[in-house]
């Protein structure tokens, strides 16, 4: 692995992960960040390990910032995942309006917009 393949340290990092060693899986996820720092998609992992560690308020931080930057109808796997996993960092943080809010805001956004079918519904 060369330290400017960025599919690969994500690769680690997840590995990491899963051998629930979250330093060195930080420390890929923040490598690669150096190398891709518009991923948003790698942000949201960040996140996803913070909120595995326990750190539900540095999670909702990324989440957010994932949320901000990101447009939703070019990224929407990653908006509702980001949406998803706040609402779940809110709740673990005890705010529980805002994760409602955000879990709300999240079925919205998993509604696919398929506008030709529009016309179709009900006819045969």
């Amino acid at each position: 692995m060369t330290p400017n393949d960025v599919a690969a340290l994500i690769d680690v990092a997840a590995l990491y992960r899963v051998l629930q060693r979250y330093d060195e899986a930080e420390a890929a996820y923040r490598q690669a960040l150096q190398l891709k720092p518009d991923n948003l998609a790698l942000q949201s992992s960040l996140g996803d390990l913070y909120l595995e560690r326990g750190q539900p308020q540095e999670a909702a931080a990324f989440y957010e910032q994932v949320l901000a930057a990101a447009d939703p109808q070019q990224n929407r796997a990653v908006v509702a995942q980001a949406q998803d996993q706040l609402s779940k960092a809110y709740l673990r943080l005890g705010q529980v309006d805002r994760a409602l809010a955000t879990a709300r805001t999240d079925c919205c956004a998993r509604v696919p917009v398929r506008p030709r079918a529009r016309g179709r519904v009900g006819q045969d």
